[in-house]
């Protein structure tokens, strides 16, 4: 891929970034961008070939990476981390009743919802794992055992 369509691809992909980082007011340290840093978004880049690159480091070293070359998805985990980043510093900054861990959830999915309803809705399927809505965490009960001596109820 030519230097001048992987620029374009950037251009529009920052352009994109900024734009929706306005919508739910990103603080500054946690916009994305294709600057390195190690921060909430990690290093995000167009490789040579046209692929999307997000990797995280710390200290140098690399952590993490994705690669894609589908733009949507791209920018689903980008603006999963931005959320999450801007949902955990409000509930840190306003506290509110209930744990902060479900404050943010909840505020991230509405952050993704208003970017797009689908990520929103990717999101939670993917942070249920399986789950439905209404399960928790807690174990199912346990069966009753068998009395003594073997012999079950009849």
């Amino acid at each position: 891929m030519s230097t001048d369509k992987r620029d374009r691809i950037q251009a529009c992909l920052e352009a994109e970034i900024k734009r929706l980082c306005a919508i739910i007011k990103v603080p500054p340290y946690g916009v994305p961008n294709f600057t390195y840093l190690e921060g909430p978004s990690g290093c995000l880049s167009v490789r040579p070939d046209g692929t999307l690159f997000q990797g995280y480091f710390e200290r140098g070293e690399l952590l993490s990476e994705r690669e894609t070359r589908d733009c949507d998805e791209f920018l689903y985990w980008i603006f999963v981390d931005a959320a999450s980043y801007t949902a955990y510093t409000r509930a840190r900054d306003r506290p509110l009743g209930g744990g902060p861990t479900e404050r943010e959830l909840a505020h991230q999915e509405s952050l993704l919802h208003a970017l797009n309803p689908r990520w929103a809705e990717r999101r939670r399927r993917e942070r249920l794992g399986g789950r439905h809505e209404h399960q928790d965490d807690r174990p199912a009960p346990e069966a009753p055992s068998a009395p003594a001596g073997g012999d079950a109820p009849a």
